[in-house]
């Protein structure tokens, strides 16, 4: 059976049925710029007063415990944020502009719907294709662009998919039949393949903005299939799109796309309920979100009834590194990429992600404000928030 931690590790979310033998946590004087502050050494006796010390998961602590996901999530951070890291620096090549590479982008997400391979898939397939360009110092070939793009795709699925035995199973032809149209044949990308992975160091393993909003998701205590979490879904997708926000972390990112999504839907369901008084509002609120006397109810008003829980338990420890210019400058860039690049790209026909959230992307409304800085405190630790203006 899969454990538990290979299973957030690599994306999936962790089933209840998966009951394993629960793992040694890892050392706890072993500590990052991220962990908790040092605490005393944890024994089986001793481990559930020390669930306390950590984000709590919505998980059972016999299936995984609350320290083992936050040290895995730490481990992300560490590793997103290495400076050695052959995912750390994003470039594009001479005379390859950002419409180019969304075109491109878009070729990797329609090619992973196509053959209904994992959200995960596509979004480290990107990553992938956006390393490459970096590493291109001359131009590249318009005809060898669609294979370099496929080709990428091709390496993350066998990366990430476990069921598939990299050296005992070429599935070249799979691609080449999928991409119909864009003459690339399995030897192409075979040939690709062996240029790609070399120039990579042979390391694929890299946090993405899939797997973060999937970990936020969780602690958050919503679901990836919830109208939040769907909505997630397509926001992160389409932040493949934009190269504008590879300026930003992955983890930045998809809490940028919980906090958009939460928003979004929260202001729809808000639309389609009758207005009643401040007081009234108030009354019908748990008492923890009272505690602040909230001057305005309502998400215009920067109040997320359904993030209360991340606000309140996770929040502070999970967006401890987040500095406060920089996630207001994410989380506004993300405003205009669903404003004004989202249509942008509709009318250059680069309609993957549409196509893929369709019935979400037809329903989905804006409304006639974003209130950025009153949201950006649903991302800040306390420290930060104290730096942002009411």
């Amino acid at each position: 059976s899969i454990h538990l931690t290979e299973l957030w590790l690599g994306g999936r979310p962790v089933r209840l049925e998966e009951r394993e033998q629960r793992p040694q946590p890892r050392n706890p004087n072993v500590q990052s710029s991220y962990a908790t502050p040092p605490t005393p050494a944890t024994t089986l006796a001793n481990m559930g007063s020390a669930q306390s010390q950590y984000p709590p998961m919505a998980i059972p602590s016999s299936l995984i415990t609350s320290e083992m996901v936050w040290n895995i999530l730490n481990v992300m951070l560490e590793q997103e944020r290495s400076p050695s890291s052959v995912f750390a620096t994003w470039s594009l090549p001479p005379g390859f502009d950002a419409n180019a590479r969304a075109v491109q982008v878009d070729f990797i997400i329609g090619l992973a719907t196509s053959m209904n391979l994992r959200p995960s898939t596509a979004h480290l397939a990107c990553a992938v294709f956006d390393k490459y360009l970096s590493l291109q110092e001359k131009p590249v070939m318009p005809e060898q662009i669609k294979v370099v793009a496929a080709t990428c795709l091709k390496v993350s699925d066998i990366f990430g998919e476990q069921s598939k035995e990299y050296y005992k199973q070429e599935n070249s032809v799979e691609y080449t039949e999928a991409a119909v149209g864009k003459s690339i044949t399995p030897s192409q990308m075979l040939s690709c393949e062996k240029e790609i992975l070399p120039k990579l160091g042979f390391k694929l393993h890299h946090p993405t903005i899939r797997w973060f909003l999937q970990c936020y998701i969780a602690y958050a205590r919503l679901s990836m299939f919830d109208a939040v979490g769907k909505t997630a879904s397509f926001i992160a997708d389409l932040m493949l799109l934009d190269f504008e926000l590879l300026l930003y972390t992955p983890s930045l990112k998809a809490q940028c796309a919980v906090l958009m999504a939460a928003f979004l839907v929260q202001q729809e369901a808000t639309l389609h309920q009758p207005h009643q008084p401040l007081d009234k509002a108030m009354k019908s609120l748990p008492n923890e979100d009272q505690s602040d006397k909230c001057k305005s109810i309502g998400p215009l008003q920067g109040y997320l009834s359904c993030l209360a829980y991340w606000d309140k338990n996770i929040r502070d420890a999970v967006c401890r590194a987040n500095v406060a210019v920089d996630a207001s400058m994410c989380l506004q860039a993300v405003v205009r990429m669903l404003l004004d690049k989202r249509r942008e790209w509709k009318s250059l026909q680069l309609n993957a992600v549409e196509i893929k959230h369709a019935q979400l992307a037809r329903a989905l409304a804006y409304p006639d404000r974003f209130p950025v800085f009153k949201l950006l405190r649903y991302i800040l630790s306390d420290h930060q928030r104290s730096l942002v203006p009411e």
